[in-house]
């Protein structure tokens, strides 16, 4: 739902945002079932189900029928795994999301994300320890994290959690738009 708000000549958008299971003591739980068996996995499930907006952004570098085109029901053999770790500056409820990415190189020599651990508004520790589970619970060679903002307090953080976890520092030198640009046109 949406509400507009006029206030002093500016107009405010408040949206509105509700999950189906939000409103479960109110619907059959048959039909809670079917929904979830039928949509559960799709863009129109995060749509009515979880009550995200699902549209497909301009100016965004991907399309979702790309990722969706691009999907596989089975993992190839991989060569390589490593988790990677994009960390934010603060941890808020407002702050930018620790990105947490899963990714591996295949026999084939390409590169296929394979699970998506990323988490919001968390502590350095809360981050670092869901990085290393997944390094764990993907048998994954290393973690890789963009140190821009931390540096070796964000490798510390890390081996506090586990000390034989291997840690591979990554500089970025441009913005995320231009470092994710190529690996777009890869989709289209």
């Amino acid at each position: 739902r949406k509400d507009y708000l006029h206030m002093g000549g500016i107009f405010l958008v408040i949206v509105v945002v509700s999950r189906t299971a939000d409103n479960a003591n109110n619907l059959a739980p048959a039909f809670l079932a079917e929904m979830q068996r039928r949509y559960g996995d799709t863009a129109f499930g995060q749509q009515e189900l979880e009550g995200q907006i699902v549209e497909d952004r301009m100016t965004g570098l991907w399309k979702r029928a790309w990722l969706a085109q691009g999907r596989l029901s089975a993992r190839p053999e991989l060569m390589r795994i490593v988790v990677a770790v994009d960390p934010p500056v603060t941890s808020t409820a407002g702050s930018d999301s620790c990105g947490i990415i899963v990714a591996g190189k295949g026999v084939d020599g390409r590169a296929y994300v394979i699970g998506d651990r990323t988490i919001q508004g968390r502590d350095p520790a809360t981050w670092a320890k869901a990085a290393v589970a997944a390094y764990h619970d993907y048998q994954a060679d290393s973690i890789v994290v963009e140190t821009n903002q931390g540096g070796d307090l964000v490798v510390a953080t890390f081996k506090s959690i586990d000390a034989g976890v291997p840690v591979k520092k990554v500089h970025a030198t441009r913005g995320k738009f231009l470092r994710a640009e190529p690996v777009s046109a890869l989709y289209n």
